[in-house]
């Protein structure tokens, strides 16, 4: 299959999921708003935490989506970048601790789509095989105490 096929059904892919995220992050907040007398309003400081994160990692699953589908139908390196941002933000634990503590983008989208893999975003879509995501996390981990080219191999 062609690059440019291949990104279009990946960025209609990612954009579909964000879609089907936020309708769950927002039953979600619902439930948690319900509970809240119930709970002595502890469930609003939950609802507080999943939706930064959520809505986070849902732009981030948004932009992922929108940098594959400029890369479908027309700047391959423009889309590319907004991509690279995309899934940076899609898993923003990893992703953007990373980038702050080592300012390397790589190193920190390779983190974030190992935790978005998990959350079923941007890394769950362009997963390729589970050997790869441990090897790609491992060699991140070392990533992040300066040890470079360990060449963790699957």
């Amino acid at each position: 299959m062609g690059y440019r096929v291949t990104q279009g059904v990946l960025g209609a892919t990612n954009l579909t999921l964000a879609g089907v995220k936020t309708a769950a992050l927002g039953t979600a907040d619902a439930l948690l708003a319900v509970a809240a007398p119930e709970t002595g309003g502890g469930t609003l400081a939950v609802a507080a935490v999943v939706t930064a994160y959520g809505v986070t990692s849902i732009t981030g699953q948004t932009l992922t989506g929108m940098g594959q589908l400029i890369s479908a139908f027309g700047d391959a390196e423009g889309g590319e970048g907004v991509a690279q941002m995309g899934d940076i933000l899609s898993g923003p634990a990893s992703g953007i601790s990373t980038l702050v503590l080592t300012g390397d983008p790589s190193l920190a989208q390779r983190n974030a789509n190992i935790e978005s893999t998990y959350t079923a975003g941007a890394g769950l879509v362009g997963a390729t095989s589970l050997k790869d995501k441990i090897a790609s996390g491992i060699n991140g981990a070392l990533g992040i105490f300066g040890v470079t080219g360990a060449g963790c191999h699957p």
